[in-house]
């Protein structure tokens, strides 16, 4: 459901209804393809309700979480199980160390999100890969109003799943 009603929000959509009308259109197969990917048993379109329920409920830090992961999964980049795998298969075989995964760190303020405060929310996020072009967003989190990105990139640092 969550990548559906992202997929809706990339279309464009905005407000609960918009993205329920969006998900409705989708067809079935499709659908049901998406949910088999998830694990899912094939199911119809989910209501407003169901989204809004699933959209509000969804945790921002598991969120990220879950789509850092999957970004890096399909990027290619191992986590730290993989990664020692490989190495000690690329070591033993050609006698040099494993490659190293660049990560960059980008602050950027949200357009048009706001916390509570009426304040504007910024992010820091790091993105992983082995070049400008193909990096992923591996993890992120909120610069506090207080703060500046510096002490946050420990954290977001902390959160990145490589070796």
């Amino acid at each position: 459901m969550l990548a559906l009603a992202a997929a809706a929000v990339v279309a464009g959509m905005k407000g609960y209804t918009a993205i329920s009308g969006w998900v409705a259109d989708v067809p079935p197969a499709t659908r049901a393809g998406l949910y088999l990917r998830c694990g899912a048993a094939p199911a119809p379109a989910p209501s407003k309700t169901a989204i809004w329920r699933v959209l509000t409920d969804a945790g921002a830090e598991e969120l990220d979480a879950a789509s850092g992961t999957w970004l890096m999964d399909l990027a290619g980049l191992a986590g730290p199980a993989a990664a020692d795998a490989d190495a000690d298969t690329d070591a033993g075989e050609k006698g040099c160390p494993p490659a190293l995964t660049q990560v960059r760190l980008d602050g950027k303020a949200v357009r048009g999100a706001r916390n509570p405060d009426g304040i504007q929310v910024r992010l820091l996020a790091a993105l992983a890969g082995p070049d400008a072009a193909s990096c992923v967003v591996a993890a992120q989190a909120a610069v506090g109003a207080k703060t500046n990105e510096v002490p946050v990139a420990a954290v977001v640092l902390g959160r990145l799943d490589l070796r």
